[in-house]
């Protein structure tokens, strides 16, 4: 119940590996720096700065779930990787599902493996542009509207509001977040993730995922955009 015996994995932002939430009763760190490509045999080289955390959400979660003082498994052992918001230090999201599953199956002592994954993924409509667009955080296109402007029935913004046809999507929800200035966040379902998770539990891993990450709600229940999607 406290997490002895248990590997914990971050996969987030990083970690502030010498933050004292996270030493055992001697004052020894519990995370466990390891090269998650030699210890799971997937080629690759990982990043200089791996270990570290800019924005403070990995190291949030992380003392969530292990931290000594409130933490839940305080006696765990914690392995971190970083896949967000640290520049050059990060992983691919795909490596890191590589490496963890490579390292999950090599381990022979028999500790079980929980992941936390506190992150999600959106795209984001982009109106400044006709027809409308689809488009990720660094504006790489993923798909444009056929119909010239795209359907949304929110209550949080001023998103579009006309009917068009949408051959190009699966889905017309629009979330009240705002990407900037005529961008709006849409959720999405991405395959590749959704594969790599299935993965990572038929493995044995017990997963912890961000809430809302597959078919987020974007109405009220029987409401024309209740349960929509974007796929790709």
């Amino acid at each position: 119940l406290d997490g002895t015996g248990v590997d914990v994995v971050i996969m987030d932002s990083g970690i502030q590996t010498d933050h004292p939430e996270f030493q055992d009763a001697n004052g020894v760190s519990r995370v466990k720096q390891i090269d998650w490509f030699a210890e799971s045999g997937v080629s690759g080289t990982m990043p200089a700065n791996h270990y570290t955390d800019i924005d403070g959400h990995g190291t949030h979660v992380a003392s969530i779930m292990a931290g000594k003082t409130f933490g839940w498994a305080k006696n765990a052992d914690i392995y971190v990787q970083t896949i967000l918001d640290n520049d050059t230090n990060e992983l691919s999201i795909a490596d890191a599902f590589d490496t963890l599953l490579g390292w999950h199956n090599a381990k022979t002592n028999g500790r079980p493996t929980v992941v936390n994954m506190s992150w999600g993924y959106a795209l984001y409509l982009n109106t400044n542009v006709s027809p409308n667009t689809i488009v990720d955080n660094n504006l790489q296109v993923y798909a444009t509207l056929t119909g010239g402007s795209y359907r949304g029935d929110s209550p949080y913004n001023n998103a579009p509001h006309t009917l068009t046809e949408r051959a190009d999507l699966v889905s017309k929800g629009v979330t009240g977040r705002n990407a900037g200035s005529g961008y709006y966040q849409i959720p999405i379902v991405m395959n590749s993730v959704d594969t790599s998770v299935e993965q990572l539990t038929d493995a044995g891993i017990i997963v912890c995922i961000a809430a809302g990450n597959n078919s987020m709600k974007q109405d009220v229940e029987n409401g024309d955009d209740y349960n929509n999607y974007v796929s790709y």
